[in-house]
């Protein structure tokens, strides 16, 4: 393939990556100082506001609005284009930018209509993580053009600023970088649905206790997990259950603190027909906000026994 751009080296693209991450981070404190109360109300689902910024940084940078430029590609006199080394239309940029942003920023985010364990929120998770592995892997292996998965979809490239009056000839993107991925997403795929598969007989206690737990006053979102570790030919069964609360901020609220942390470790207990059969209960309440490009949490932890969290329960507040 005959053309006049001279691909961008890996680094200088990388270098770019990194001002471009600066920036939008600084832009992200700044509003979290001024829309703290706002971003922390909405848990986990603050990262939609940092995907919006990114996609709208991206894609005005990336196009012709710009010259194919964002700050740090500017920076590092790079930019983006297709094949003839002309500069794209912001339609062909925002779906750049979606394809490569919505993964990062919504991988770990529930589906609302469907629990965490479902089996929707779960492939979706597998999806864009297969997604963000592939960026990378092909980003790496696809030496001839750089180009990875959302380049090659919106048929673009990053270029050196300053191209050549010479036709150069630009390798066709590496067969190997397209297999590995794929062979990635299918194990990732196939391992989650797996997964689901060996959970489904404690897939109502998960949901009962993340129910109980939402009701709960003070929280405002709940994140419930039932892990197996083996070890030593043994097996480790825990519960890790994630709490956003607003109790954290108030210094006057440690009786507060102690009184949640009971009434979800007694959620826990009342809900696991094979308690016996746990080793642990872990809780963390956070209390802060996460936007995706900037975040400001405190965190409190407590894990114990089951029988530890009886006794606790058991005890005047």
């Amino acid at each position: 393939m005959q053309t006049k751009i001279a691909i961008s080296n890996f680094w200088t693209r990388i270098w770019a990556f990194l001002i471009d991450s600066l920036i939008l981070g600084i832009i992200g404190f700044f509003l979290g100082l001024i829309f703290r109360n706002q971003f922390t109300s909405m848990g986990g689902y603050g990262v939609l506001v940092g995907l919006s910024i990114v996609l709208i940084y991206q894609s005005v940078g990336n196009s012709s609005f710009l010259n194919g430029q964002t700050f740090g590609k500017n920076i590092m006199n790079i930019q983006v284009v297709d094949i003839e080394g002309n500069t794209i239309r912001f339609g062909r940029s925002l779906l750049r930018a979606t394809i490569l942003s919505v993964p990062y920023f919504t991988i770990n985010l529930l589906i609302p209509a469907f629990s965490d364990i479902s089996v929707f929120n779960v492939l979706k998770s597998s999806i864009f993580l297969s997604l963000l592995s592939g960026i990378v892997i092909m980003y790496i292996l696809n030496k001839g053009t750089r180009q990875s998965i959302h380049d090659i979809i919106a048929k673009t490239y990053v270029a050196n600023l300053y191209q050549s009056d010479e036709l150069r000839i630009i390798d066709p993107v590496s067969k190997i970088s397209i297999y590995i991925p794929s062979a990635l997403a299918v194990v990732i795929t196939g391992f989650s649905l797996y997964n689901i598969y060996s959970r489904h007989l404690k897939t109502h206690s998960i949901l009962e206790i993340r129910s109980e737990i939402l009701n709960l006053q003070s929280v405002y979102q709940a994140d419930v997990m039932r892990n197996t570790i083996y070890f030593n030919n043994s097996v480790i069964n825990t519960y890790d259950i994630e709490i956003w609360t607003n109790d954290l901020s108030n210094n006057e609220s440690e009786t507060e603190q102690i009184i949640l942390f009971k009434q979800v470790a007694s959620k826990v207990i009342s809900n696991t027909p094979d308690l016996k059969d746990l080793n642990a209960i872990e809780v963390t309440l956070i209390d802060g906000f996460d936007i995706g490009i900037f975040s400001r949490k405190e965190k409190k932890t407590i894990r114990q026994s089951p029988d530890e969290w009886k006794s606790m329960i058991s005890e005047s507040p």
